[in-house]
């Protein structure tokens, strides 16, 4: 960065690599090509001659501490030695080639806004004596002695330092950016910081939830085994209501004998009911000699025209309700086997299931004590028929609204 490459340069009172006053322009000329001073152009300059602070014109190379052959101090003489030792200064700071070095100025100062909490600079070297050392002998000065500097030189050596100068507000730029980047980073590390605070409690909260999930997975397998005996109970159960499932078929058969049996029982009555008629045709010609009996008779035999139509209308409908009973217990079997094949067995429909068709038969056994009054056999026959087939047709509704939910 050109004269902003050496910073502590700018602020101390000597610079290094500096000749001692026995190698005097030897040893400057023999100074790396680093550290060689330049008047050059200050923009491509790789380190800056150095600066010192006090008088602009001190020649730190040439100060010696306990130098008793050194004159007093330019703040001490009159003018014209002031002016001598500035001449001498610069012909004794020559580089070499006959070009004197510039004393530069103290820099600027920045200001406290540029400043902003950049860190105070190095403390300055204890004041020295800006003399200069007697000329040597007449034998040792030769003629490598330089021309005191002209007028283009001064000038050069002027926007040299005004090029110094700038380069000293640019290092104060610099370090202010610095600075900035210093904060920027500072609020970078402390956003890494809540970051990492932050992923530090998820993890935490991540490490529960694995133990709840190991818990919660623990609690399946629980689970699960009781499922797998409740599947093995559940299969004795279905091996249970197949069987019954069996048995009510062989009821059902049995039931349709008995139907079989009522319906020939109905035309036992109907014989009889005509062989009534027979005999009240054959009682007409005792009506004279039994007048109360015949009146009886009479009543007896309207009652009888009437029960033989109501029995005949209900032999009528016993044998429709027949068809749809066989329908429903049909229609309830396909039900069954399709629970069965599907695997969806339930224990409250089955039972309720076994319960209607128990009670169906149970109702087709108390039918059978009527058989010693075939009229009242009939009527209950019929009722109890239709009353079975209410039943069945709710309890089949509603069991195709459950698998419709389902």
């Amino acid at each position: 960065m050109g004269i902003l490459s050496d910073p502590p340069s700018l602020f101390g009172s000597s610079a290094r690599g500096a000749p001692t006053p026995s190698q005097g322009r030897k040893g400057q000329r023999e100074l790396p090509p680093k550290q060689q001073p330049s008047l050059g152009n200050t923009g491509t300059n790789k380190s800056a001659p150095p600066l010192t602070h006090g008088n602009p014109v001190q020649n730190t190379t040439n100060t010696v501490a306990g130098n008793t052959n050194a004159p007093p101090s330019a703040s001490t003489t009159s003018p014209t030695t002031t002016a001598t030792t500035i001449s001498s200064s610069i012909s004794s700071n020559s580089n070499g080639n006959g070009r004197p070095a510039p004393s530069l100025a103290p820099p600027r100062a920045p200001s406290a806004a540029s400043m902003g909490s950049l860190p105070p600079p190095p403390p300055r070297a204890p004041a020295v004596s800006t003399g200069n050392f007697p000329p040597p002998p007449p034998s040792n000065r030769g003629s490598n002695l330089a021309p005191p500097p002209s007028g283009d030189r001064r000038e050069k050596m002027t926007m040299n330092v005004k090029e110094l100068q700038q380069g000293v507000d640019s290092q104060g730029h610099l370090y202010e950016n610095i600075q900035q980047k210093r904060e920027k980073a500072r609020e970078e590390q402390k956003r890494i910081k809540e970051a990492k605070k932050l992923l530090e409690e998820e993890m935490q909260k991540m490490k529960g939830d694995l133990q709840r999930m190991r818990g919660e997975v623990a609690q399946l397998a629980t689970d699960k085994k009781g499922l797998s005996e409740h599947v093995l109970k559940l299969g004795d159960e279905k091996r249970g209501l197949e069987g019954q499932v069996k048995k009510l078929a062989d009821d059902k058969k049995g039931l349709e004998g008995q139907v079989t049996k009522l319906g020939e029982d109905k035309k036992s009555l109907d014989a009889q009911v005509k062989t009534l008629g027979e005999e009240k045709k054959g009682l007409s010609g005792q009506v004279t000699k039994l007048g109360e009996e015949k009146k009886s008779l009479d009543a007896q035999v309207k009652k009888l025209g009437e029960d033989k139509k109501g029995l005949e209308g209900q032999v009528s409908k016993l044998g429709e309700d027949k068809k749809g009973l066989e329908q429903n217990v049909g229609r309830l079997s396909g039900q069954v086997a399709e629970l069965q094949a599907s695997g969806k067995t339930k224990d409250a429909e089955i039972t309720d299931l076994t319960f209607k068709l128990e009670d169906s038969a149970e109702n087709y056994r108390e039918l059978y004590e009527w058989v010693g009054d075939p009229a009242s056999a009939l009527v209950e026959i019929s009722r109890k028929l239709k009353e079975s087939n209410r039943r069945l047709e709710m309890w089949a509704a509603e069991s195709w609204d459950d698998e419709d939910d389902e």
